[in-house]
């Protein structure tokens, strides 16, 4: 794409040999929570640009081992990045958007206040364990480690995560997050998952 971008506006072809052979193109995954500006925060008055994020952080470089840089606690340099994304889009991703289907009809208006409804957490957990982990199978390593941290994100008091934000787009999301679980589900088990049925109405 960028080197047909190139192409389209006639750029050098300096510009163009600098491309193929002193860029790096690879394929990336950030895992972050950002719930943007705060409605108040002492803050607001000196910088109106404020946004709030949670202490964890991942970015995840599919490397072949030509990258001889970006060294931080929170980069994991990997030859395949499609553990990660299964990951994040399956448990956290899924977890996020599953809800926003059981949560926001209930009038909860952020992900820490559904985390805290003893009901809707139940919920979640029982989504998680019993239907969307046994999906994923053992193509994810530490699942059920990360989902466990999933829930301590999603605690966060400091985060203001509007569910009315996540459910943008959210009939795309139902599937790319939820439906490849119902699917792999069924694949493995042969019946349905009954949370997850629900949720997208199969």
């Amino acid at each position: 794409l960028v080197f047909e971008q190139a192409q389209r506006w006639r750029l050098p072809d300096v510009l163009m040999a600098w491309l193929d052979s002193e860029c790096r193109w690879v394929n990336t995954l950030v895992d972050r929570i950002v719930s943007g500006r705060p409605a108040s925060h002492p803050l607001l008055h000196v910088d109106a640009l404020l946004t709030v994020t949670e202490p964890f952080a991942l970015w995840a470089i599919q490397d072949d081992g030509r990258l001889g840089f970006l060294e931080h606690d929170a980069i994991e340099r990997v030859p395949d990045i499609t553990p990660y994304s299964l990951r994040k889009v399956r448990i956290l991703n899924g977890a996020h958007t599953a809800l926003v289907a059981r949560a926001l009809p209930m009038g909860i208006e952020t992900v820490g206040a559904a985390i805290g409804h003893d009901d809707v957490d139940k919920w979640l957990h029982q989504l998680l364990e019993e239907e969307i982990l046994p999906a994923l199978g053992d193509r994810v390593e530490g699942a059920d480690d990360f989902a466990a941290a999933t829930f301590e994100r999603f605690a966060n008091p400091w985060l203001e995560h509007r569910l009315a934000d996540i459910a943008l787009h959210h009939e795309t999301k139902l599937q790319t997050r939820l439906q490849p679980s119902f699917d792999d589900y069924v694949n493995r088990f042969g019946e349905k998952p009954p949370l997850l049925a629900q949720i997208l109405g199969r």
